[in-house]
């Protein structure tokens, strides 16, 4: 009796959406740019563009590197990791929770692993 409570609540309120625009409305809303005031610009014609020889771009001082990315790259990939072991564990209760805990704890363990590796390769061949 409650979902079907809901799902009619939910059907009313979507079909008469679009009326309740018109209908709580009471002004019509404009925009007026009648009221602003600009700035003063002072530029002198008479002199020569300095200007060309500069970069067009803000970005061209930043690197080209791969690795570059930070906490967003990080989010997204996180993210799709997450979407796909849900999708594949998710029908599988405490356990497929369970599994997706220790797929977590051992691609950290991993990751350890690689940098440790790394630390001690550089660290022996500077010596």
């Amino acid at each position: 009796m409650m979902k079907i409570l809901v799902s009619l609540v939910l059907m009313a309120s979507l079909m008469l959406t679009p009326v309740g625009d018109s209908v709580f409305e009471n002004k019509t809303s404009y925009v007026s740019a009648k009221s602003f005031k600009g700035g003063k610009r002072r530029s002198n014609f008479n002199q020569p563009d300095t200007r060309q020889n500069q970069p067009r771009s803000n970005f061209s001082n930043r690197r080209n590197n791969a690795a570059r990315g930070g906490i967003m790259r990080g989010l997204l990939y996180g993210g799709i990791a997450g979407l796909l072991l849900g999708g594949l564990l998710g029908n599988l209760g405490f356990f497929g929770g369970f599994l997706g805990l220790l797929i977590n704890i051992l691609a950290i363990v991993f990751l350890i692993f690689i940098i440790r590796k790394l630390f001690r390769y550089f660290r022996h061949r500077m010596n």
